[in-house]
């Protein structure tokens, strides 16, 4: 895939989906799909989509919280998005300590 004179046709690639053009003016000949986890191309791709999914959910739970000073007193809305904070930064360090932990170690 690519645009060279070795290539087959042009294309592009996603984190789950690769597609080629085979020849000039027609549709996009696509393999992969991300619905069945195992079809993604390779280990760093998946990955890539499942860091990519869990930004996804941070960014609507940060509009959530936004959207609690509407609904909610602003003190309780703080209290709120603080402890969010919290359970966020004990998990971070639960999955970065040992890493840190087995550098140190050897």
């Amino acid at each position: 895939m690519g645009d060279t004179t070795d290539t087959v046709g042009t294309g592009y690639f996603g984190l789950y989906e690769f597609c080629q053009l085979r020849r000039a003016g027609q549709d996009h000949d696509c393999v992969g799909s991300l619905l069945p986890f195992d079809e993604i191309i390779s280990d760093a791709f998946k990955a890539s989509t499942v860091l990519v999914g869990i930004g996804v959910i941070l960014m609507l739970v940060c509009v959530v919280a936004l959207l609690l000073f509407f609904v909610i007193k602003a003190s309780k809305a703080y209290l709120t998005c603080g402890i969010l904070q919290l359970i966020t930064g004990k998990d971070l360090y639960m999955l970065y300590a040992p890493f840190v932990c087995s550098q140190h170690l050897h």
